[in-house]
């Protein structure tokens, strides 16, 4: 008999839609909920499961916005990134410079906020943020993602701590930022003020 045969499509689906029921961030309740449903169903399986834990530093996204200043303003929901920098309550203003799909400056961006086409990656955001830009926007192709910007894999140590990130960054979908885009690059001068709630801390997980 083929292991495939064994394989239940409804008992999959059962465990998705278990699993699904809590936001799931690293070291938050609804994580450990769910580490709890799947050591319980192991179990029911007569498979012994010993769960680990560990102090790692957790970042958290929150509450984030873009607004348009000067003669057209307007607000667009947005997102930021886990270990994206928090701004406070007075936010980051700046001019808006249009990098397109580059993966790097090709342009002066110091003291400006990027606005840039597709996903954003730990790299691309580091490069930028070390050339000065003050903040970053990215407009997906489609759905905006949450995702993580920092080029630190697993916690830092002394000799990577330096490389997290200090800066801002927000991502919209295609839907809500094609048109922060059109008017970047029809206007040249708009100024932007990002909002942006991370909270970064060590975390039993």
């Amino acid at each position: 008999m083929s292991i495939a045969s064994e394989v239940s499509t409804d008992l999959l689906w059962k465990h998705l839609e278990s699993i699904c029921q809590w936001e799931r961030y690293t070291g938050t309740p609804g994580e450990n909920r769910a580490v709890e449903y799947i050591a319980g169903e192991l179990e029911a399986l007569g498979i012994d499961v010993e769960v680990h834990e560990f102090d790692a530093l957790i970042s958290i996204p929150g509450k984030t916005s873009l607004d348009i200043l000067g003669g057209a303003p307007g607000q667009i929901p947005a997102i930021t990134a886990v270990f994206g920098a928090s701004t406070g309550e007075a936010g980051v203003s700046g001019d808006a410079v249009y990098v397109g799909e580059a993966l790097a400056p090709e342009g002066p961006v110091a003291g400006r906020i990027v606005v840039a086409d597709r996903m954003l990656s730990p790299g691309r955001f580091y490069a930028f943020e070390r050339a000065g830009a003050i903040g970053q926007v990215y407009v997906n192709m489609g759905y905006a993602h949450e995702m993580t910007v920092s080029t630190v894999w697993g916690s830092p140590t002394p000799e990577s701590v330096g490389r997290l990130p200090v800066t801002p960054v927000v991502t919209l979908s295609r839907e809500q930022g094609q048109g922060l885009i059109d008017l970047v690059k029809s206007r040249g001068e708009v100024k932007l003020h990002i909002h942006a709630e991370v909270d970064t801390k060590w975390r039993r997980t």
